[in-house]
């Protein structure tokens, strides 16, 4: 038995060695003149560029939750990994710093900035090198001059209200507030204030567009510490207050959305227009993640609004940024280069306004509405 396994054994490997003389040549021969190491020469070759790109991560306002900065090299990761020789080195930094190290001549060669912040003359045009997309509301127009595509966004927030359940006054808002729309409109800060004798606190721009005025307005910190009734602020301060009462700290709290739909938290991106060519390549592979399905998906996971309309939407299950996404998710925002000219003006007709007699013409409602109609 012993005997008869061996001899087809042996057959099988006669029969294996026989095809492998007959059909090995085939996938041999055409490959002896191949070299491996000439091949990769001539890949690295093939790449435009080889080094780092430096990326200035400016913040003006924060996310609701996590870190904008931590998301941008998570996305250039992402890049480096399918490119080889190329590193992204982001650099988080405030608009004061920023302003500084500009005054200095520093520059950066792809810049993430909050709406307004920087003049159109330091961007180069890329539209030719990033893909199209179907933009929110009229997002796709805020970075654009002279029909150049200078600056794209790839997240926005909001403000909204939020009132401590907890004061010893917090039942005149209940008595004042529409249950039904949970919206709160500038007659009813008015009727807040003149019933409770309590300042509004919050962001006077957006308390002045609301037409709220005849009365001053105090900062946050007097809301921080329980003395206020109200503020209008954005999701960031919101979201703090929130998670301090979640950890058993400070009061318990209701929050609305607000009759205004101004917002200047956008986070655009744009290119140095000292740019070196080779790298342009490899920061349009950024800003395209940051426009995909999963670049946005790691927007919503901030808690921030989605530019882009075919994705879709989902914040976790919070129903309060669902219900303050769905009033604000077609948004009409002011171009960055006109908000970087008209900023402070806007600023200063706000201020005027809040603490004018009632009847006053809301200059700075007027000129929101101008910047507007300019951008559409």
């Amino acid at each position: 038995m012993k005997k008869i396994l061996k001899k087809i054994f042996a057959f099988i490997i006669s029969i294996m060695t026989v095809c492998y003389l007959i059909f090995a040549p085939a996938y041999i021969i055409p490959n002896l003149n191949e070299n491996a190491y000439l091949e990769w020469m001539m890949k690295s070759r093939e790449r435009t560029f080889s080094g780092i790109i430096k990326v200035w991560h400016i913040v003006g306002f924060k996310s609701y939750q996590g870190s904008v900065s931590l998301t941008l090299s998570k996305w250039a990761e992402k890049i480096e990994k399918k490119n080889f020789g190329v590193f992204f080195d982001i650099e988080a930094m405030t608009t004061d710093e920023f302003l500084l190290r500009r005054q200095k001549g520093e520059r950066a060669d792809i810049y993430s900035f909050p709406l307004g912040l920087i003049k159109k003359d330091d961007f180069i045009d890329i539209k030719e090198y990033i893909g199209e997309y179907n933009f929110r509301g009229n997002m796709g127009e805020i970075g654009l001059s002279d029909e150049k595509v200078l600056a794209v966004p790839y997240l926005y927030s909001c403000y909204a209200a939020i009132c401590n359940t907890e004061h010893k006054s917090s039942d005149i808002i209940n008595s004042i507030i529409d249950s039904d729309s949970n919206i709160v409109t500038g007659e009813n800060l008015k009727s807040i204030y003149e019933k409770s004798k309590i300042p509004i606190c919050g962001n006077e721009t957006v308390i002045g567009l609301m037409d709220y005025n005849g009365h001053s307005i105090s900062s946050n910190d007097e809301f921080t510490s329980s003395n206020a009734l109200m503020s209008i602020s954005d999701l960031r301060y919101i979201g703090d207050i929130i998670r301090r009462y979640n950890n058993g700290k400070g009061f318990s709290y209701n929050t609305y959305a607000i009759d205004n739909d101004f917002t200047d938290e956008v986070q655009l991106i744009g290119v140095d227009s000292n740019i070196e060519k080779e790298k342009i390549t490899y920061v349009a592979k950024l800003i395209d993640y940051a426009l995909s399905e999963n670049g946005q998906k790691d927007v919503m996971a901030l808690k921030s609004f989605p530019v882009i309309e075919n994705v879709a939407v989902d914040f976790n299950g919070d129903d309060m940024i669902n219900s303050l996404f769905n009033k604000l998710n077609e948004p009409t925002i002011i171009n960055t280069f006109d908000y970087s000219e008209n900023k402070e003006r806007l600023f200063e007709k706000a201020k005027e306004f809040i603490i004018s007699e009632n009847n006053q013409k809301n200059e700075c409602k007027e000129l929101f509405k101008l910047l507007c109609l300019t951008n559409k």
